[in-house]
């Protein structure tokens, strides 16, 4: 009788944490939550914690998701790289050797760049 009491409360506990985990992420876009456990005088509790997800960073008190070509841990945003373009950093480039990644869009042309800065050169020198 004792065991069958506990395996019912363990039940009610799971199923209590898994509703109100679902409920927090369905109304806060962005939002993840995560139980620690926080020592308040000589007892340890378990403190359920907000943060922002994943590619994700706050911005007035809101979670704000990252501008495509930025990666986060869900603090601060910041440029892909070693390669990683797009949104969420999640496309990886492929560059010919005239080419360069740019963490927004991709391989683009190296050439143009040069040629530019010349004749603006060329016009007032």
């Amino acid at each position: 009788m004792h065991c069958k009491n506990m395996k019912w409360n363990l039940l009610k506990i799971i199923c209590l944490f898994s509703f109100f985990n679902v409920c927090v992420k369905a109304t806060d876009f962005g939002v993840c939550t995560e139980y620690k456990r926080i020592k308040h005088g000589n007892v340890y509790r378990n403190v359920l914690v907000r943060n922002c997800c994943h590619h994700f960073f706050m911005s007035n008190g809101t979670c704000v998701e990252c501008p495509v070509g930025h990666f986060s841990k869900g603090i601060k945003c910041a440029k892909c790289r070693n390669g990683k373009f797009g949104k969420k950093c999640a496309e990886t480039c492929s560059c010919s050797r005239s080419e360069r990644c740019d963490h927004r869009v991709g391989c683009i042309t190296t050439d143009v760049v040069k040629p530019l800065k010349m004749r603006v050169m060329s016009l007032y020198g």
